[in-house]
């Protein structure tokens, strides 16, 4: 289904989609340094662990990827609705809601997944450093 753009209130309205999604790639830009450094740190910490995790490391790799694609089909929606803010005579399918929705949902799992891999990574780099001063104290 697709309608005409004829009022200034529905252009505001995509406006706002669009200024969230501008927010969604500032967020997964910062996730993805965070990420470069939560790899470096678990691959660092993995060098003098006697006991590394590969769920972690698989994690880290699919965070990334699960980031990456993300990011990505969230600068499609926006080039998607960028004519329709510029030329208000355009027509648009209601499918840009559903599609806003299903990155939202997206958004809000690949954020929880790299709360989970963050908080794996820390508790490992706990784990090191407490076992570290067990063995210069022994």
């Amino acid at each position: 289904m697709s309608t005409q753009i004829e009022d200034k209130e529905l252009t505001a309205e995509l406006q706002e989609l669009y200024l969230e999604g501008k927010e969604w790639i500032s967020d997964l830009d910062f996730m993805e340094t965070d990420i470069d450094f939560l790899k470096k740190l678990y691959f660092g910490l993995m060098k003098n662990s006697a006991a590394p995790s590969a769920d972690t490391a698989i994690g880290i790799g699919a965070l990334e990827q699960s980031q990456r694609s993300l990011k990505s089909r969230i600068r499609g929606y926006l080039h998607t609705i960028e004519p329709l803010i510029i030329n208000s005579d355009t027509t648009f399918q209601f499918s840009l809601l559903e599609t806003f929705n299903i990155l939202q949902h997206d958004l809000y799992e690949t954020s929880a997944t790299y709360k989970a891999i963050k908080n794996q990574v820390f508790a490992l780099t706990k784990d090191v450093i407490k076992d570290s001063r067990v063995l210069t104290n022994a």
